[in-house]
């Protein structure tokens, strides 16, 4: 077992099927088997029919937590909500829940999920990636908006509320996977199940939710566990999001807010990415930001500008791809940053910005307003009509006010993807992603050695 990330949503690991799931016995079998890989190596599929190459290795979440999965003063984290909403998604670019128990002695929350080798996040830190590689960002694009455009159609719809380059995975085919569920919200929905299907297996006694004496949990006890977040429509958690992702909105203290249009906000800062500057992580376009308002902002730091080693925005150490807007000097800077980008708020460009209990907090100066794509120089490189149809598609998602964001599932329709079949097929014959996936699936291909070292 190889420790892969800790932080405040839970510990990850890199496990072997058939490998004892707790990290804390590396001697005794495990109580508990995978049973979703039950099939051989070579005939072992996942349940899109997409042969899986991962030879035996899995992730393992793994989080302390009461049965109902909420923390006092962790929220709006709950493993149990995320256990929840991720058995009812069935999407090809969404991650797949393989298993999940709870031991009810040590209050211990395990997560069986398929291990990825490469994030966004890997692919934006490649100095070699160029925009203009075989569609790359179109492609990508595509899908995460596929993904969203599902969660977003649900009945009731999921927002991710996370949407950021360190969550969004490659397998090894090349294939975009949005994990990590733990902040997501939906509207609760009544349902309530004693055996439900995850990753396309039937979750019964003796390998579903279960407590560790082998008690399956009964009807009631799991509507009254649930996902209790102690949020809802009413009262909404606004510290969310990862840094440069976030929206707007979230920056000025809103009790209730719109949670699809966060995500819509965080799709078009990734698509922009694609086509900024290669370098550090500070040099972005707020980098000039006023030392009165790092000031204002630096003595009040809240939970969301805290670094959590889960979610990964680039440290100013690290050289990648720069995120378009700045959160270094955290919500205030953030804001500061967008305003300079977008424009300050005005009854014109965000109706509703007045009505948030934070927006008289500070006056924000005003700033010479430039084309975005004067920010995103990358950009040049492409055909004429194609920038326009990128920035169709960027300009769409990134609105200051979150009623005017196009939905994901019209942008699917925009000019930019219209020909995503015929780009997909170049890009296989030409290797696309698959190609920058090499260096990824060596170090994947390496756990078996790392295994050997550590004695797990």
């Amino acid at each position: 077992m190889i420790p892969i990330a800790h932080g405040r949503q839970g510990d990850i690991y890199a496990i072997r099927i058939q490998e004892q799931d707790d990290p804390n016995d590396h001697g005794s079998s495990s109580s508990e088997v995978f049973s979703n890989n039950t099939v051989s190596k070579d005939e072992r599929k996942d349940k899109y029919g997409h042969a899986d190459r991962s030879r035996g290795w899995k992730a393992l979440k793994i989080v302390y937590a009461p049965r109902d999965g909420y923390i006092r003063g962790n929220e709006p984290h709950n493993v149990l909500k995320e256990v929840e909403l991720l058995r009812k998604i069935d999407h090809p670019n969404i991650i797949t829940l393989l298993n999940y128990t709870f031991d009810e002695e040590i209050l211990q929350h395990r997560l069986t999920l398929p291990l990825y080798p490469m994030s966004l996040s890997d692919l934006f830190q490649d100095p070699s990636f160029s925009p203009t590689d075989v569609d790359i960002p179109k492609i990508i694009s595509y899908q995460l908006l596929n993904a969203i455009s599902y969660l977003h159609s649900m009945n009731p719809p999921i927002a991710h509320r996370d949407v950021n380059p360190s969550n969004v995975m490659f397998d090894k085919q090349g294939r975009l996977k949005l994990i990590d569920f733990g902040i997501a919200y939906s509207p609760k929905s009544g349902e309530s199940r004693d055996s439900f299907l995850v990753g396309g297996v039937k979750m019964v006694e003796g390998d579903g939710i279960k407590a560790n004496e082998g008690g399956r949990v009964k009807d009631h006890e799991w509507e009254e566990n649930v996902g209790r977040s102690k949020e809802d429509d009413h009262n909404m958690c606004c510290d969310v999001g990862t840094g440069s992702y976030r929206a707007p909105e979230l920056l000025f203290s809103p009790r209730s807010y719109d949670p699809l249009k966060v995500d819509l906000w965080s799709v078009g800062c990734i698509v922009a990415q694609f086509f900024r500057p290669y370098g550090s992580a500070l040099d972005s376009p707020s980098s000039d930001t006023s030392s009165s308002l790092s000031n204002v902002d630096s003595s009040d730091s809240s939970d969301e500008d805290q670094m959590d080693p889960l979610d990964n925005e680039p440290s100013s150490s690290i050289q990648t791809r720069r995120p378009l807007l700045d959160s270094t000097y955290g919500s205030l800077g953030l804001a500061s940053s967008i305003f300079k980008v977008l424009g300050k708020p005005s009854p014109e460009n965000w109706p509703g910005f007045t009505t948030l209990p934070d927006s008289d907090k500070i006056d924000f100066s005003d700033s010479t307003l430039r084309p975005i794509s004067d920010h995103l120089p990358l950009l040049r490189h492409l055909s004429e009509d194609t920038q326009i149809d990128v920035l169709e598609v960027i300009e769409g998602l990134l609105r200051l006010d979150p009623e005017s964001r196009i939905r994901a599932d019209l942008v699917l329709v925009m000019r930019w993807v219209k020909d995503i079949h015929d780009v997909c097929c170049k890009a296989k014959e030409e290797g696309g992603l698959k190609q920058r996936l090499r260096i990824a699936i060596i170090r994947y291909g390496n756990l078996e050695s790392e295994t050997h070292k550590g004695g797990a």
